[in-house]
């Protein structure tokens, strides 16, 4: 969850996919 209100880098963060 950086700063990226589209989602894609808060995809890899959490490990979700």
């Amino acid at each position: 969850m950086d700063e990226r209100p589209l989602g894609i880098r808060s995809c890899i963060t959490d490990g979700d996919g």
